[in-house]
This record gives C-alpha cells, structure tokens and sequence, in this order.
C-alpha cells in the first residue's frame, strides 16, 4: 500500500506542478498526507488549496497544526526523560520534566 501512496504522490505532485491550478490533484495529494499522516506536507497542501479555491479551510489547517504540536510534544516528552536518565538532579532535567508534565496536562 505505501508503494502505491508513493506513486500517487509522486504523479499528482508532477500534475500540480504543470498546473498549479488543479484543486482536484491538490485534494487528492491532501487526503494521501493525511493517510500517511505526514502532517507538515498536509498543511501546506491545505494552504495551498484554500489559496486556489478561495476557500477557508480553517478547521482543516487546524486540525494539522494540532497533530504537529502533537508529535512535538512526544519527541519532547522522550528528550526529556533521556535527560532525567542521564542526570536525575540536574535542574534543567527537572524543569524539562515539569514543563513536559504541565503541557500534558487537561484544561
């Protein structure tokens, strides 16, 4: 299946290329980022949509940043507890952890 994703990809990214104007191509290059979940792609595909249809895909583009701010944290979450491993009582392995734990936590 990925290999498929991948020539997909790489065939409605050279369709938009000679035609930057093709929402369609854009659409379907969007929904194969998404389906490989590689949000930073996603986003500008979206951003790019909305420019060429002049629509506001608002929710969409969120959605995306909220899913990047998502893996930000894990990768944050694992360099934080490398540093509490390598030395527990250094302070900035405990202000990491704090921070890690305060973004972690519910509203």
């Amino acid at each position: 299946r990925a290999g498929l994703l991948d020539r997909a990809e790489l065939l409605f990214s050279e369709l938009i290329e000679s035609d930057a104007q093709t929402p369609s191509a854009l659409r379907s290059l969007l929904d194969i980022y998404q389906q490989e979940k590689d949000w930073g792609k996603a986003l500008v595909q979206a951003e790019r949509l909305e420019q060429v249809e002049g629509a506001h895909h608002g929710a969409l583009i969120a959605q995306f940043c909220c899913e990047l701010a998502e893996q930000a944290l894990a990768v944050l979450d694992v360099l934080a507890e490398a540093t509490v491993d390598v030395d527990p009582m250094t302070a900035n392995a405990m202000v990491a952890s704090e921070v890690i734990l305060i973004s972690l936590a519910p509203f």
